[in-house]
C-alpha cells in the first residue's frame, strides 16, 4: 500500500479543496430558462400567461412578467409537440397557439449551458408562433438563496513555517509539532434579503473572529524536562468577499494574538516569553457542499501568511512568519 508522508498532508488537502472549489456542480444549473415574449409586431407582452402542454402530462401554465419575461421549466421544453398557448389578461380566446418541438441545436445548447441561454417567442400574424434560443450572458442563474449573513466554521489547521513546524534542533532537545482544530465566527456585511436577478455575483465586507490551536511536544529544556505544550492564537480578520451561486471567496487582512503555552501560563525561558502581537493576510475559498436541516454547509480552504512579532534566542522557535493552511466545514 502506497504511504503518504506526514508532511504532505496538508499540501495534498489544501489541493483537493481547490480542485473541489474550481469543478463544476453536478445537477445544480438553474432548472429554469428565460424567455421573452413580443406580439406580432416584436413588443414585449409584459401581461398574460404563458401554458405549455405536454402530450402525456398535464399543462404548466406560466405568468408573463412585468418585463414580458417568464421563467419556464427547462424539462418542459425537451417535450415532443409541445402544445404552446399564449393569454392576454382575460385568459380567452389566445392569442397563440402552436404545436411545437424543440429543435436539435438548442436542446443541444440548453443541456451544456441552460444558465446562458435566453429564448425568444414573437406571435406570428398567423396566430401560431416562434420559439427560439440563443446564448445570452445577461442571463445567469438565479440562487434560491443569497449567501448566509453569518458565518461559522470548523477543521483542522497545519502550521507550515520553519518556525512554527516540527524541527529536531529547536529549543535544544527538537520540537514536533501537530495538526489542531481551528473554529471561526464571522460576519457578513453588504448581504441583500434576495439574489438580485441578471448578477453572476455579490460583492461583501466579511468580519472574522477565529481561534487555532497546534499542539508540540517538545524535547528537554533548560531544566532536563520536556514539554507538551499547545500554540494557541486568536485573530481578527477584516476583508472583501465575493460571491457566486455556489462558490465564495474572501480576501482579509489579519491582526491578533499568538502565545505559547504550557499548561495555563505562557512559556518563558532564556529571558523570553512567548506571547506574540500577530499580523498578515489570509484568502479563503468554500464551496456548496450539502443542505442539512435547511443549512447550507459548504467545504472550505483557507491559506494564511501571518506575521508573530517576537526576539528569538540561540536555537529559538516560534517567531517570524507562520504560514498555514486550513481546511473544514462552513455555512456558506
Amino acid at each position: 500500500m502506497c504511504q503518504i508522508p506526514p508532511r504532505r498532508l496538508p499540501f495534498l488537502a489544501f489541493t483537493s479543496i481547490l480542485l473541489f472549489l474550481a469543478a463544476p456542480v453536478p445537477g445544480q444549473t438553474s432548472p429554469t430558462i428565460a424567455i421573452d415574449v413580443t406580439d406580432v409586431a416584436g413588443r414585449p407582452l409584459a401581461t398574460g400567461t404563458l401554458t405549455l402542454c405536454p402530450q402525456d402530462t398535464s399543462c404548466q401554465v406560466y405568468a408573463i412578467g412585468d418585463q414580458a419575461r417568464v421563467r419556464v421549466h427547462r424539462d418542459h421544453l425537451f417535450e415532443d409537440a409541445l402544445t404552446i398557448l399564449v393569454h392576454d389578461t382575460t385568459g380567452h380566446p389566445p392569442l397563440a397557439a402552436s404545436e411545437w418541438s424543440i429543435s436539435p441545436p438548442d436542446r443541444r445548447l440548453l443541456s451544456r449551458i441552460p444558465h446562458r441561454v435566453a429564448g425568444r417567442l414573437q406571435i406570428t400574424p398567423s396566430g401560431g408562433l416562434t420559439l427560439t434560443f440563443a446564448p445570452d450572458t445577461r442571463v445567469w442563474p438565479v440562487a434560491q438563496e443569497p449567501p448566509s449573513r453569518w458565518v461559522l466554521a470548523a477543521g483542522a489547521t497545519w502550521l507550515l513555517g520553519g518556525r512554527f513546524g516540527s524541527d529536531g534542533q529547536a529549543i535544544g532537545g527538537g520540537v514536533e509539532a501537530t495538526v489542531g482544530p481551528v473554529l471561526m465566527l464571522g460576519r457578513r456585511l453588504g448581504i441583500p434579503g434576495r439574489w438580485p436577478e441578471g448578477r453572476a455575483s455579490l460583492d461583501f465586507v466579511e468580519i472574522t473572529l477565529a481561534y487555532a490551536m497546534n499542539r508540540y511536544t517538545v524535547g528537554p529544556l533548560d531544566d532536563g524536562v520536556g514539554r507538551d505544550l499547545a500554540f494557541h492564537r486568536v485573530q481578527l480578520a477584516v476583508g472583501l468577499g465575493r460571491a457566486w451561486r455556489h462558490t465564495r471567496l474572501v480576501l482579509q487582512g489579519v491582526v491578533g494574538y499568538g502565545g505559547v503555552y504550557d499548561g495555563t501560563t505562557v512559556l518563558e525561558r532564556a529571558g523570553r516569553r512567548y506571547a506574540m502581537p500577530a499580523f498578515g493576510g489570509t484568502i479563503r475559498g468554500s464551496r456548496h457542499l450539502a443542505t442539512v436541516a435547511r443549512l447550507r454547509l459548504g467545504l472550505f480552504g483557507q491559506f494564511s501568511i501571518v506575521h508573530h512579532g517576537a526576539d528569538p534566542t540561540v536555537q529559538d522557535h516560534w517567531y517570524g512568519f507562520a504560514p498555514s493552511i486550513r481546511v473544514g466545514l462552513v455555512t456558506d
